[in-house]
């Protein structure tokens, strides 16, 4: 056996004809073969398979379960919450736009906004959920003729905190602005942002998705297909993509989502973070306070 041999030997491995794997495999090849230089030739080659950075089976596989259970038109998986949050910014924003930004907010958003969007031009204001009364109407009076992106937590990542999430849509929809919303707090089990309104829902799948404290990863499912390409090819040109083994991950967390986010309230009774139970949807939606359901 020459050098050769020993370096092509392992790629002879024939596709299953009459079993199908009950779990999708972990595909980690960076690259794939064709048979003919036609093949290739095909516009997209004729797959979203031709380099991992690209496409890959395992993590696309979960894109489609993810924007299934959102009502998406598309989703994408990001190497971390914050790469699926940054990537939303930077593909709706441009020097001189306007976003209004929920505050108190997760920590690494606030420092992105804060250190890096401010940096190449982004104005912003934010709107203390904490303080203000009605939160759908100071983020009306927020608005200026260059706001460009409204982006809100449902639950506040540290404090709990909740806006006027439908309140806070109508407003966006009155005014023709695109809204992202960052469920992570609520779990896709509770809420659909999509549904209710909102043109961009994103989740750090390191917490309700993920489920077991041992991958770092995000989500973004857009409603509208034009905004997926977008984003699509962002995350080409960035390289921000999701690695097959930690999206093997999420398909394990995916299965348990609803028993885990129903069981929650339970296994943390005596936190805060319970308030985010099923009982908890309409509070949720109405902007009351979610202390008052633990």
């Amino acid at each position: 056996m020459d050098a050769f041999q020993a370096f092509d030997g392992a790629s002879h491995a024939k596709p299953l004809t009459n079993a199908d794997p009950v779990v999708v495999p972990i595909y980690h090849s960076s690259t794939y073969r064709f048979k003919t230089i036609d093949q290739f030739s095909e516009p997209n080659h004729g797959s979203n398979f031709v380099y991992r950075r690209c496409g890959n089976p395992t993590t696309e596989n979960v894109e489609v379960v993810i924007n299934e259970i959102e009502g998406g038109a598309g989703s994408l998986l990001y190497n971390s919450g914050l790469a699926a949050i940054s990537a939303v910014f930077l593909e709706f924003l441009n020097s001189g736009s306007h976003l209004i930004s929920m505050s108190p907010i997760y920590s690494g958003t606030s420092s992105f906004i804060n250190e890096t969007l401010k940096r190449f031009g982004v104005e912003v204001t934010f709107v203390d959920v904490e303080k203000e009364e009605n939160f759908a109407k100071a983020v009306e009076n927020a608005i200026r003729p260059n706001t460009k992106l409204i982006y809100f937590e449902t639950i506040a990542n540290p404090t709990m905190a909740v806006p006027d999430i439908l309140g806070t849509l109508e407003i966006a929809k009155k005014h023709n602005i695109r809204t992202c919303i960052d469920a992570t707090f609520s779990s896709p089990y509770l809420i659909h942002p999509l549904a209710l309104g909102a043109n961009i829902s994103l989740h750090s799948c390191s917490k309700y998705i993920g489920g077991h404290t041992d991958v770092i990863a995000g989500v973004v499912t857009v409603s509208s297909y034009d905004d997926w390409k977008k984003l699509k090819l962002q995350q080409l040109t960035t390289g921000s993509s999701l690695s097959p083994f930690d999206a093997a991950l999420l398909t394990r967390g995916l299965k348990t989502l609803a028993l885990r986010v129903e069981k929650s309230p339970k296994m943390l009774k005596n936190s805060r973070i319970s308030g985010i139970s099923s009982e908890s949807v309409t509070c949720i939606l109405s902007g009351t306070s979610i202390s008052s359901t633990i």
